[in-house]
């Protein structure tokens, strides 16, 4: 199964393309005083019916929506441990995390845009293509 965990505070993918699929499963996590979803994006969410949802972050603070992300990757890393993780996010606060995860042989990494190839827990440019996993 490959999961996508999405900062929607940090960055805000205009779709959802390239994550169709009965193998792909989205958590979008959505800032205390984010609003407005625009509706290409709601539209592609609503596609992948169960395989999706929301997750409204009920307080502000710092780093607020981070900690409830990387409960709930704790959560599907639990359940999928043979899983595929991706974090979309712009913040490299995840990369400690993802240099944790990686050393236990959980495939996570961290892109900051959809469709990229993954950086390194370190923040090195991406991997060539030919070293790219699954």
């Amino acid at each position: 199964m490959r999961h996508f965990l999405i900062d929607y505070e940090s960055l805000q993918p205009p779709d959802l393309a390239g994550l169709q699929g009965e193998d792909v499963r989205v958590l979008i996590f959505v800032g205390a005083q984010q609003n407005r979803i625009p509706f290409d994006f709601a539209n592609a969410m609503q596609q992948l019916g169960e395989r999706a949802r929301y997750v409204k972050i009920s307080g502000a603070g710092r780093n607020a929506l981070d900690f409830h992300l990387a409960f709930y990757l704790g959560e599907v890393v639990q359940k999928d441990p043979g899983g595929v993780f991706r974090i979309v996010s712009k913040d490299g606060g995840f990369d400690p995390l993802i240099a944790h995860l990686q050393a236990d042989e959980i495939d996570v990494k961290r892109l900051e845009i959809l469709g990229e190839r993954p950086r390194s827990a370190e923040g090195d440019p991406p991997l060539p293509a030919d070293q790219v996993p699954g």
